[in-house]
């Protein structure tokens, strides 16, 4: 049984085959504003509203295909933000190694105009 705080439960039967995975990420994925109510805790869904809403169940093989794509994606977004840190690091130390090549360069000139009166 699967179930929210409130109203709702979803008791397995067994009369479909039904992959959890699937299911979740169906869930999510729906706008359940639509058929909501205003109530003083903000929108509420009630039992006559989600009991209108159809859920697409396709084969068991199909369902498993899909709750793996979600996976697979959650996946390759995590290792894109780790590479974004790594570059994010990567770019302030190229600025702290850039400002400090500034300083030696200033210090250069400086001591090229003490020591010459000139720059070089």
């Amino acid at each position: 049984m699967y179930t929210n705080e409130a109203i709702m439960a979803f008791i397995d039967r067994g009369i479909y085959e039904i992959n959890k995975d699937y299911l979740y990420y169906l869930l999510a994925g729906t706008d359940w504003s639509i058929g909501t109510n205003k109530a003083v805790m903000g929108l509420t869904l009630n039992k006559s509203t989600l009991s209108e809403k159809e859920i697409p169940l396709p084969d068991i093989r199909i369902q498993r295909a899909i709750d793996q794509k979600p996976d697979c994606l959650e996946k390759a977004i995590s290792e894109r933000k780790k590479q974004l840190g790594k570059l994010d690091e990567l770019v302030k130390s190229k600025l702290a190694v850039k400002k400090s090549l500034e300083k030696l360069e200033t210090l250069k000139k400086a001591l090229m105009q003490q020591y010459f009166g000139q720059e070089q």
